[in-house]
């Protein structure tokens, strides 16, 4: 069976890259690990190959869905006298990517510029 230390790795591993690019599975009855990369010389996962019943697909970190929107739901759930507080923390904080000075690409900021508009 794997160790804690084992799935943190195929984690970072899968986390390394953009979503779908790396992938990583986890057999859940022997605790094997594949890896495959799309860019990569690296593929030990036969899609023909494999019961898929019996694999887990190690999640990439974007996928946990551990952001902000995370905090706020625990902070109003549990504290919610500090909710305002919290919020203006995470303003002082975490700055909205407008305006921190991040350069994104043409076509990154057509798809954020997109998604504001909604």
């Amino acid at each position: 069976m794997n160790k804690l230390s084992d799935i943190l790795e195929a984690f970072h591993f899968v986390s390394g890259a953009p979503p779908g690019m790396l992938t990583a599975i986890l057999c859940k009855d022997t605790g094997q690990i594949r890896y495959r990369s799309v860019e990569a010389d690296l593929n030990e996962i036969d899609e023909e190959g494999i019961d898929w019943d019996a694999w887990i697909e190690i999640p990439h970190r974007n996928d946990l869905d551990l952001g902000q929107e995370l905090v706020f739901e625990f902070v109003e759930s549990v504290l919610p006298s500090d909710y305002e507080r919290v919020q203006r923390m995470s303003a002082e904080f975490l700055p909205d990517w407008r305006t921190c000075g991040i350069s994104m690409s043409s076509k990154a900021a057509s798809c954020m510029a997109a998604l504001n508009s909604l």
